[in-house]
């Protein structure tokens, strides 16, 4: 769930910036929502996550 907020919150803020605050906001983010959250949750789980947990064992 942490990553979906995230992925589609930064969606948000990225078209935001690039087109100005509009109402399309939410419809552009929804669109490139598949893609970025496939990506984010692939190199959270494969990168993120191993050195997360190697930083946690030395805890």
């Amino acid at each position: 769930m942490i990553c979906t907020t995230m992925v589609y919150i930064m969606s948000c803020y990225n078209v935001a910036l690039i087109e100005g605050f509009s109402a399309n906001i939410f419809l552009h983010a929804i669109l490139g929502f598949p893609a970025a959250f496939v990506f984010a949750l692939i190199v959270d789980i494969f990168v993120v996550g191993k050195i997360v947990g190697r930083i946690a064992l030395n805890l």
